[in-house]
């Protein structure tokens, strides 16, 4: 049973929001309702770990999402006036993007894959131009994201050596020394 409880935890799914949710600490993660949260961690105890808007890997309470398929989001989004697209959720953070072989159907594709959960996107492209344009862009999506997130996380140790070097500070009181 162990086993299975961290293989359950060791793979993200994705989640929609059923309620709004505001965090109440650091840690957690705000989102508005019908939200798509993505990487998400189911753990015990009522709270997942998952990803939203710029926030990685924060506290949301399992009660207020559902897990869905994306291929259930395909089959909703099929009456939605713009047709049958097929479409993926991969979050920028981590992405790569790789030359692939062509295809019958396309002769000028290539793949977007999510290093942290391993999910992958095949594109194709209509020229070479618009192929390599689209790989560049998201390759430098991605390594803004990443220097986005290095920043952040270096300002969130900065505040933290702050508040722990305020709690060395110390006060003293003179007294007056007795000599016997």
């Amino acid at each position: 049973a162990a086993a299975a409880a961290s293989a359950a935890s060791s793979y993200s799914v994705t989640c929609k929001a059923l309620y709004s949710y505001t965090a109440e600490k650091d840690d957690e993660l705000s989102f508005p309702r019908d939200a798509i949260i993505t990487n998400v961690i189911k753990r015990d105890g009522g709270w997942w770990k998952g990803d939203y808007d710029g926030k990685y890997c924060k506290w949301l309470p399992e009660n207020y999402v559902e897990e869905i398929e994306l291929l259930r989001m395909v089959q909703e989004d099929k009456d939605d006036g713009i047709g049958s697209l097929e479409k993926a959720v991969l979050d920028v953070k981590g992405l790569r993007v790789e030359r692939r072989p062509s295809t019958s159907q396309q002769a000028l594709v290539f793949r977007i894959v999510s290093e942290e959960t391993k999910n992958f996107l095949d594109v194709g492209a209509d020229t070479e131009a618009d192929m390599n344009d689209w790989m560049r862009c998201i390759s430098e999506a991605a390594r803004l994201i990443e220097d986005r997130v290095a920043q952040s996380e270096k300002q969130q140790r900065k505040v933290k050596i702050h508040k722990e070097l305020s709690d060395l500070v110390f006060y003293a009181q003179s007294v007056s020394f007795k000599s016997f």
